[in-house]
């Protein structure tokens, strides 16, 4: 009886151990984007317009500008850029313009409801998403 209560022990513990390990799965989308980044941030740039920049949680960007009095909307973005994220990058390339990039480093707020973005290129001088952007909720 002692035997088969250790076997029996021993069994469990394999079998919790490999429903640890199985249970923990890998995602079937590449990590493109860091998970605080995903969504619509937004800036006034000037006294009437807003920029607002929409992070997928899939890797596509979607900007547009619309006047302060207006809310962020991305409806008539026909065609998304695609994002790919490393800890302290942010590069934005568009499928209509092959070989063309942008490149930010961002820094993320400690409250994640702001998100500073700085063009890497500095033959560029200005950038519409160059700035600090607020988060939208």
């Amino acid at each position: 009886m002692k035997r088969k209560s250790i076997f029996f022990s021993v069994f469990a513990m394999m079998m919790v151990a490999m429903l640890s390990v199985g249970l923990v799965s890998c995602s079937d989308d590449d990590d493109n984007i860091n998970k605080a980044l995903v969504g619509t941030w937004t800036k006034q740039y000037d006294q009437l317009g807003v920029i607002g920049i929409k992070l997928t949680s899939s890797g596509k960007a979607y900007y547009n500008e619309w006047s302060v009095d207006e809310k962020p909307n991305f409806d008539n973005v026909s065609s998304p850029a695609n994002v790919k994220v490393t800890d302290t990058t942010l590069r934005i390339t568009h499928p209509q313009e092959p070989g063309y990039f942008e490149e930010y480093s961002y820094v993320l707020s400690e409250d994640k409801k702001s998100v500073s973005f700085t063009l890497l290129d500095y033959e560029k001088t200005n950038h519409g998403l160059s700035g600090t952007f607020i988060k939208v909720e």
